[in-house]
């Protein structure tokens, strides 16, 4: 075990390399100053660095694209999901689960399982059967 001491040593200088590098653990990010605010992204959202008030915004416009276009169906959070990437905007599980939330909240989006399936639905489906 002679070399368990040197094996440490190691390890935590390329655990410093890669803090200094990337800025990831440290709470900085690279390019930026130290002591000027960064705004993070949403928690889970995987796009482009933007303010986090945006991405809900640009995630729920897409959601609401893949609901207008499911035929009057509820699609559940999967379903929402691989709609999303077919159309090419990926949103994380994470980011597409909180505007859902929120959308459902503010009464922009129902969650329901009735007539129309199981899931997210507009709220102008409520009452109509399924055609």
């Amino acid at each position: 075990m002679d070399g368990l001491p040197l094996l440490r040593q190691l390890l935590g200088e390329l655990a410093r390399l890669l803090v200094e590098t990337t800025g990831r653990g440290s709470g900085v990010r690279p390019g930026v100053p130290a002591g000027e605010a960064v705004t993070p992204p949403a928690e889970g959202c995987k796009t482009k660095r933007v303010p986090a008030s945006r991405y809900s915004a640009r995630c729920a416009e897409d959601v609401f694209e893949v609901l207008k276009a499911s035929q009057r169906r509820r699609l559940s959070q999967t379903q929402v999901l691989d709609a999303l990437a077919r159309r090419g905007t990926p949103w994380s599980a994470s980011c597409c689960a909180h505007t859902l939330s929120e959308l459902v909240r503010r009464g922009d989006l129902t969650s329901a399982r009735d007539s129309l399936g199981s899931g997210y639905g507009l709220p102008a489906w409520e009452g109509e059967a399924a055609g």
